[in-house]
């Protein structure tokens, strides 16, 4: 059995159905908690924890986002576990995933991996 990765939380992303409504809970979460913003091509990050997409994404509500040392490593130890990579959504940097989302979701959330 591989040896377990160290997953690191890095964000939770949160579907909305359009600009306007990814606008509206982005401005709600900031003025509840007084976190700064700022817009991104496809989202809005609320802090440096909170995602909130402009579409529908990954995951029937979301995603919930980990960085890891090695996708390769990551994914090798999460399918001896029963869980398996999309490979349709892999991001590659110098031959190396850098970006990928699991097949499976968690409580209607994708879980996304990013390499470090």
């Amino acid at each position: 059995m591989e040896k377990r990765p160290d997953f690191k939380f890095r964000h939770v992303g949160i579907n909305a159905k359009d600009n306007a409504e990814a606008e509206a809970t982005t401005m709600t979460l900031s003025n509840i908690f007084g976190i700064e913003y700022s817009k991104l091509p496809g989202s809005y990050l609320v802090g440096d924890h909170i995602e909130v997409m402009n579409h529908d994404n990954y995951g029937k509500f979301g995603h919930i986002a980990f960085t890891v040392a090695s996708i390769a490593d990551a994914v090798g130890y999460l399918n001896e576990h029963g869980w398996e990579a999309d490979m349709s959504t892999a991001v590659y940097k110098d031959d190396r995933i850098k970006i990928l989302y699991l097949s499976q979701e968690v409580a209607g959330f994708a879980i996304h991996l990013f390499e470090e």
